[in-house]
């Protein structure tokens, strides 16, 4: 492993910064001074270095043929933490790292205890973890995207290397969720867990032996096969997650969720994180707290167990791109989970919290007990006039038709097909950018042939038009 060489640096801003895992990215490039989504270059390389060292984990774990409690939880949280617009918080990534390094050593003499050999640390990796932040972003250096691609010196193998990489984070975000569900181990059982904790660390353990490294024979084949083998396990994670969800909360059923004036004492919940909102749901509802589900949160109305709360109220605001002009108009507190968060403002910073993953700098972190948040609720004075941005009076939203609503439907859908009467079904994916420019998915939405019933999208995939919402019933969102 590397001595960490610690130089002498004329500002803070180093690392030199390499970034281009989003769709945000500068220019579609990468972002090099400052990420689009307001990171640092000290975040970005504590992030890179927090990748290093979970992928060492995953590769002294895939030696040892193991998968305990202590080591699954830490390479899910903090891969899941480097993903876009997730966490900005750099002592949160402080601590990954101690917790990591702490993990690392034991595993290492573990091995050698057990007279297993232990595989050879990724080259960029230090010897010792740093103790001042100062050296821990001189180390973060040879960890970022600019040092390795240098060594693999192959432009296609590196972007298939960090296409597998960014893959890994993304199923890892995956089985979080699924894991800290409440109904995890009803939904599916220790086997498969495991299962999917060895593919994980094996993959790990590719990353981690051919990043830094020169290419060898076939090295772009077998980078692409590594991927294909990500793709695979991720379909078998999100099965689990959709389990998990379904045996929690009920199989979604279609429904209409309106975007009504909130009312307070209010907590407004953002992110993806259903169990979160669950758990809040529980403990807000003795307290006659109404709780508002934001952007990709939305779907959350079309489960049987969320909807039975009486305290789950309606929708508020668009998409995860405008909740800094959107917040700062709710009358209440705001919880983030899962990722979509954007730098909190001073309108509402005062009023917002993270929990899971998530996280900014002097943020507040909850995450089983929400009494503080509950009781900042409880206390909220809303100084903000009406109307409110984020609210449209009596406007409806359609959601809940997952693939159980859609097949329960299939023979008619089928039969409408064959007749002639059903001649187009658009299914948008895609997700527009947080510039206004960017609406093509909107836009699609809104242009689709009149004759269309409807069109189906994937979360807040697009941000819904007046004219897409509200037309004749039979055009469904």
């Amino acid at each position: 492993m590397a001595a960490v060489a610690v130089p002498e640096m004329e500002d803070l801003r180093a690392p030199q910064m390499m970034c281009f895992q989003c769709e945000q990215t500068n220019a579609g490039k990468g972002c090099t001074t400052t990420g689009v989504c307001k990171k640092s270059p000290q975040t970005s390389g504590l992030q890179d270095l927090t990748i290093l060292h979970a992928l060492r984990l995953c590769q002294l774990a895939h030696a040892e043929g193991g998968a305990e409690p202590a080591v699954r939880d830490l390479v899910l949280e903090p891969l899941f933490a480097t993903l876009t617009n997730v966490n900005f918080d750099d002592a949160r990534f402080e601590r990954y790292l101690k917790d990591l390094a702490a993990q690392i050593s034991t595993l290492e003499d573990r091995l050698k205890t057990s007279g297993q050999e232990v595989p050879v640390a990724p080259k960029a990796l230090p010897a010792k973890l740093p103790e001042t932040k100062q050296e821990l972003l001189a180390a973060a250096e040879p960890a970022g995207l600019l040092a390795r691609s240098g060594e693999v010196a192959n432009e296609d193998l590196f972007g298939v290397i960090e296409m597998c990489a960014y893959g890994l984070k993304g199923t890892c975000a995956y089985f979080y969720h699924a894991e800290h569900l409440l109904a995890g181990d009803a939904a599916y059982g220790e086997a498969e867990r495991t299962e999917v904790y060895k593919e994980i660390f094996r993959l790990g353990n590719y990353l981690a032996e051919v990043n830094g490294s020169a290419a060898k024979e076939n090295a772009l084949g077998v980078a692409l096969g590594e991927c294909l083998a990500v793709g695979a396990l991720n379909l078998k994670v999100m099965k689990m997650l959709d389990s998990a969800h379904t045996t929690l909360l009920g199989t979604p059923t279609p429904v209409e969720v309106s975007q009504e004036q909130p009312e307070g004492p209010a907590i407004l919940v953002s992110g993806h994180d259903l169990a979160v909102l669950y758990r809040l749901l529980q403990q807000a509802e003795k307290q006659k707290i109404n709780v508002y589900t934001h952007g990709e949160m939305l779907p959350a109305h079309s489960y049987p167990n969320l909807k039975k709360f009486e305290n789950l109220k309606g929708h508020f605001g668009t998409h995860w791109g405008n909740q800094q002009k959107e917040f700062r108009h709710f009358p209440g507190v705001i919880l983030m989970t899962s990722n979509c968060m954007m730098p909190p403002v001073g309108k509402y910073r005062d009023r917002i919290w993270t929990s899971g993953p998530v996280g900014f700098d002097k943020i507040p972190q909850v995450e089983d007990d929400f009494s503080a948040l509950i009781q900042q609720a409880l206390e909220f004075k809303d100084p903000v006039p009406v109307p409110r941005s984020g609210v449209i009076p009596h406007r409806k939203l359609q959601v809940g038709f997952g693939h159980a609503a859609v097949l329960g439907v299939a023979d008619k859908v089928v039969e409408a097909i064959q007749s002639g009467a059903l001649k187009h079904v658009f299914v948008i994916g895609g997700c527009d950018g947080t510039e206004n420019s960017r609406s093509y998915f909107t836009d699609l939405a809104a242009d689709t042939p009149q004759v269309c019933p409807g069109c189906l999208t994937l979360a807040s995939a697009t941000t819904p038009t007046a004219r897409w919402l509200s037309p004749p019933s039979w055009r469904r969102r």
